[in-house]
This record gives C-alpha cells, structure tokens and sequence, in this order.
C-alpha cells in the first residue's frame, strides 16, 4: 500500500513538473520575442532625424515575422497546434507579447474523465529604449 502511495505522488509530481516547464517555455519565449520586437522596431529614420524614439510603421509586418519562431520555440513543451501568440504594441514604445497554449500532462491522462491537457499562458512587455537617451555623434 505504501508503495502505491509514493507512486501516486510521483506521478503528481512528474505531472506538476511537465506543466511548470510548458508554463516557462511560453514565458521565455514571450519574453524573447518581446525583446526581439523592441530591438528591431526603433523608427530609424525619426531617431537619427530628431532624435525621437517610436516603432517603426511597418510593425505588423515584424510581428507576422515573430509568431511563427514563437510557435517553433515551443514545440517541444506545449502541444502542437494550441499554440497562440498575441502582439500589441503600447504607448511608451513597449510592446507586449503574450503566448498561451495547452500542455499534454503525462500521468493524468490514465484516470477517467480526467482532462489530460492543461491551458498555460505567459505574459512579456518589453520597452524601446535607448540606453544613452539620445541621438549619437
């Protein structure tokens, strides 16, 4: 009996732990591609002309690049085809990334009418910022 009980407990544990690493693959990717989308969403051209610092006005077209690394990120720990990458570019030149999808738990999915899938999201906001404040020389 007693060995059945620490087999159950590992089982929860191992469960536990599968969607703890699907919750943080979502969060480092989210957090990459934020970090991404602010690197390369500084309008260039406004920068070096007033010294400005705005996103590009072509963002969309960086944000369709993003999804796609972002849902191949994450392969390997959430269920393929869940997975759902939100973009919005904020005020104060953040941007902000969110990444949702479904982790396969490996355990419960034994016991009857249990759900063996598990929804998980994370949350990224990333600032453009310059780090001198300014234009250069």
């Amino acid at each position: 009996m007693g060995i059945l009980v620490v087999m159950i407990l590992a089982a929860i544990t191992v469960d536990a732990a599968v969607v703890y690493l699907g919750e943080r693959a979502a969060f480092d990717s989210a957090s990459g591609a934020a970090n991404d989308l602010a690197a390369v969403s500084l309008d260039e051209v406004a920068y070096r002309a007033d010294g400005s610092v705005r996103p590009r006005d072509d963002l969309p077209r960086l944000v369709s690049s993003i999804v796609p690394a972002v849902e191949t990120a994450t392969e390997g720990a959430l269920v393929p085809g869940s997975v759902r990458v939100s973009v919005r570019a904020l005020d104060g030149g953040r941007v902000e990334v969110v990444v949702s999808g479904r982790v396969r738990r490996i355990f419960v999915g034994i016991i009857p009418g249990a759900d063996s899938e598990v929804e998980v999201s994370a949350r990224a906001v990333a600032v453009l910022d310059l780090i001198d404040g300014g234009p250069g020389p």
